[in-house]
């Protein structure tokens, strides 16, 4: 599923307990949103709630709709909500400076180190197979000749 559709389904988690039908507007689900979807995408991200059978849709008219959510969608919302929370944790903990690290200045590298330059070499496929060609050609001239002479001698 994507975003939207488990964006839909914390808040319609949210809005019910275990067992219960809700009743709730299309608009009221749409402002949630943050009015990222209209009416008709809604619809369809509904349809697709229910048919990965997370939701059951009672009944709905042009304004409502009367929603159960099933097992399967309360258990997929926790785990959203357990992730989002977690994602905000490590967040957080990732903004935070911890108290034993000691902050310097920054080394500025003198007019010597700038200059010198580092030879950093590349990796060539066209080079390796160049040379594995020469030598697998000049290896086969060498067992020819090896060859060619046992085959005088002997």
């Amino acid at each position: 599923m994507n975003d939207l559709n488990d964006k839909i389904l914390c808040i319609l988690a949210s809005m019910t307990a275990d067992n219960e039908n809700l009743v709730v507007a299309k608009k009221e689900i749409i402002d949630m949103t943050d009015g990222a979807l209209g009416a008709d995408e809604l619809d369809k991200r509904i349809e697709a709630l229910e048919v990965n059978d997370m939701i059951v849709v009672r009944y709905t008219d042009g304004e409502n709709y009367c929603i159960a959510l099933r097992p399967k969608g309360r258990i997929n919302a926790e785990k959203i909500k357990k992730a989002e929370v977690a994602a905000a944790i490590a967040e957080e903990e990732a903004l935070k400076v911890p108290e034993n690290v000691e902050t310097r200045a920054p080394v500025v590298p003198t007019e010597e180190e700038e200059q010198t330059e580092v030879a950093v070499s590349k990796f060539s496929w066209a080079k390796l197979a160049l040379v594995c060609a020469g030598s697998s050609f000049f290896g086969g001239i060498l067992a020819a000749i090896v060859a060619f002479l046992i085959g005088k001698l002997a």
